[in-house]
């Protein structure tokens, strides 16, 4: 039966077109078998021809949209020669003709059918790239773990020993966290030359000898400063008058009222500048008052620097042009106590008073709106020669003449809070590496030394008096580590700007991070390091550095002693952390232990006066002395401190 949609469409062949013999004899016979004149005849044109050329290649044909009728018969429009139609935007005209006789309609269509592959190729497609990706995934994993072992065969083989044995303990079993709660919530705030200093030592003691390791105390005399009372009061000369007290703190080494109030009127300097202070000592609006200075709060090292570098200015004004003494406002939230350090040492001769930050506000606020406020002061303070000692852990090494590697950090805090960030999760870390060593039964190399500072908050007398005690064995320190305040996670080590051992600091960490990844222990993996110093000239190691000695500081990752340092604030809570604690234990002992072991044969020799001096220069050491510790960098120029 004929099928009434099986056409043959074939594009128009132009008659003008000089076509090749064979081509013309085909159109003209063509031509012919049409009887009926074409239309365009009677208009002078030339008719198209139709070519019914049943055996056509594929691509020849053309396939009716799905959008027209079957019975339809198209016929392009002439295309030039060598110039082939576009697929899927090719402007074409069909001529359609019925009984062969006239030409009915013209149409005008676009062929717009997506030129899609069969969906059975499209899934296999995507199932080759799959399973080319998977192979270049599977071949990444393999090299990355082939790595990771060639890693492993270079790690130290007791550093999984002393991981495994640290991180295994848990909040019910572990003595280090012990240690830490019965240290600071037992024993609490242990200024030095007071009774809990003293217990402090004996409690470190009887937990190294629990570890049997040899302990002796080192005393050294230093001049005691006691705050023994501080009262403020401010009057206003208001309608009615009235009056307020005010929390407030001593400044170290501050001097006292000699057992009678100094009352004097108030005067807010701002935030003090020489040029400023020069002005109002010259009208002598300074001379009898109290100078209150305001202060942002502190949230990192910079502030710090900036609010001590207006303290020395400040001072050295309020001596020049007789004022009563300085107000500070304190840097800490409202009704936090702290104490903080002066622009001199103990022979410091002013009252120096540190101002609860609220109260310090509102004196502000009275001053400027024209309110006359009087401030009434009484300090009374102990001053005295007084006997503190060191106490020093060793565990000797295999050599008895071998260099020693020092680990230390401070035990006394101020009175205020119970020094759990400024010293007590320090206090217990050292206390575990040297415990962990002894239970693993690991024999060093070199002699390993633990000291608990004290004196620190004094300016750090207990570790200049220890340098002036061991002078001699300065040359054979071979490394000297201090433990920087602060509970988080440590996550990388600071040179004190030496540069000749980060190569073996940085091989160290790479040994740790390689094996914590091999028994899966978390955030061991980035460390980092650096040679310029960070808060180095306020704790220990300060003075090992001006002596010539390689120190490493440890650092952690959220410093956030800076906030809370020698406040009140500075106590047990919950923002302490187990998992923190074990953590730097572990990094700890590993770091002793490679630079105790015969890991490195590398030895970094003591730096002479005039390195040191360089080294000051070119790091930040230099502006962190005059700005943070001036007693210590005017020590460093006269020569009172430092190299021997």
């Amino acid at each position: 039966m004929h099928d009434p949609h099986d056409f043959q469409r074939v594009p128009l062949i132009d008659t003008r077109r000089e076509l090749s013999s064979s081509s013309s004899s085909s159109a003209s016979s063509a031509a012919s078998s049409l009887s009926v004149p074409h239309p365009l005849e009677a208009r002078g044109k030339d008719p198209p021809v139709l070519s019914f050329r049943r055996e056509q290649s594929k691509q020849q044909q053309y396939n009716p949209p799905r959008h027209t009728s079957g019975h339809e018969l198209g016929v392009a429009r002439p295309v030039p020669a060598l110039v082939p139609a576009r697929p899927r935007e090719s402007y074409q005209t069909f001529v359609c003709a019925e009984e062969n006789s006239e030409l009915v309609r013209q149409q005008q269509l676009w062929d717009t059918r997506p030129n899609r592959p069969h969906p059975w190729k499209t899934c296999i497609r995507l199932s080759v790239v799959f399973f080319v990706l998977l192979s270049l995934v599977g071949l990444f994993v393999g090299v990355l773990a082939m790595m990771n072992k060639l890693d492993a065969s270079t790690v130290n083989p007791e550093l999984q020993r002393i991981m495994k044995y640290i991180m295994s303990s848990s909040v019910d079993n572990s003595t280090l966290w012990a240690d830490v709660r019965e240290l600071v919530n037992t024993i609490g705030a242990r200024p030095t030359s007071t009774s809990q200093c003293a217990s402090s030592l004996r409690w470190a003691a009887e937990r190294f000898n629990a570890a049997n390791v040899s302990v002796s105390n080192e005393s050294f005399v230093l001049p005691l400063w006691v705050e023994d009372e501080v009262s403020l009061t401010f009057s206003v000369d208001g309608l009615p008058p009235f009056a307020f007290t005010a929390p407030a703190s001593c400044k170290t080494y501050s001097a006292s009222t000699n057992n009678r109030p100094f009352t004097g009127p108030v005067v807010d300097v701002g935030f003090p500048t020489t040029s400023h202070l020069d002005e109002l000592g010259s009208r002598g609006s300074l001379r009898g008052a109290w100078m209150l200075v305001p202060a942002p709060q502190v949230h990192s090292l910079p502030d710090l620097e900036a609010w001590s570098a207006n303290s020395t200015v400040t001072e050295e004004a309020a001596l020049k042009y007789g004022a009563l003494g300085v107000l500070y406002q304190s840097v800490y939230l409202p009704n936090v106590l702290s104490r903080s350090l002066p622009a001199a040492l103990y022979d410091n001769i002013q009252v120096l008073i540190v101002v609860d930050r609220a109260a310090s506000d509102r004196v502000r606020d009275l001053l400027a709106r024209g309110s006359v406020v009087t401030a009434s002061i009484l300090v009374r303070t102990t001053r005295s020669n007084s006997t503190s000692a060191n106490l020093i852990a060793e565990i000797p090494g295999s050599s008895p003449t071998a260099p020693t590697v020092l680990v230390g950090t401070h035990i006394d805090t101020t009175e205020f809070g119970s020094g759990t960030y400024g010293s007590g999760c320090n206090v217990a870390n050292l206390i575990d590496i040297a415990r962990t060593f002894k239970a693993l039964g690991l024999q060093p190399h070199y002699n390993i030394r633990f000291v608990l500072f004290t004196g620190m908050e004094q300016f750090m007398l207990g570790s200049w008096r220890y340098t002036q005690q061991h002078k001699s064995e300065l040359e054979r320190f071979r490394l000297a580590l201090f433990l920087s305040p602060g509970c988080s996670f440590i996550d990388g080590f600071d040179t004190g700007g030496r540069q000749d051992y980060i190569f073996q600091l940085t091989d160290a960490t790479r040994q740790i991070a390689t094996m914590a990844y091999s028994i899966d222990i978390p955030r061991m993996s980035n460390f980092s390091h650096t040679t310029e110093p960070n808060l180095v000239t306020t704790t220990d190691n300060l003075d090992f550095i001006l002596q010539g000695v390689p120190t490493v500081f440890a650092m952690h990752a959220v410093e956030n002693y800076v906030s809370i340092a020698r406040t009140s604030s500075d106590v047990w809570n919950s923002d302490v952390s187990f998992h923190a604690l074990i953590h730097n234990s572990a990094v700890l002992s590993s770091i002793v232990w490679l630079f105790s072991s015969d890991q490195y044969s590398d030895s970094w020799p003591r730096r002479s006066s005039s390195d040191v001096s360089a080294l000051l220069e070119s790091t930040g050491l230099q502006r962190q002395m005059k700005s943070l510790t001036p007693p210590l960098w005017t020590g460093w120029v006269d020569g009172s401190r430092g190299y021997l």
